[in-house]
């Protein structure tokens, strides 16, 4: 067995490569099933929208 592997040291590497794709397939497995809430954004509108109150509030503010 020592024999076949010393014969052909790429064999290893393959290895080792097969193993990291293994892992981040989990990894990527793992995030994915456990993704947090999505958090809905703002759109240009509702900010233009949220400034002009704002703006107004402030005008008539003492």
């Amino acid at each position: 067995m020592k024999q076949f592997f010393a014969q052909r040291p790429w064999i290893f590497f393959i290895l080792a490569f097969v193993v990291l794709i293994a892992a981040w397939t989990v990894f990527i497995i793992i995030a994915v099933k456990n993704q947090p809430e999505a958090v809905p954004l703002a759109t240009q509108a509702q900010e233009q929208t949220q400034n002009e109150t704002k703006a107004e509030n402030h005008e008539h503010a003492p």
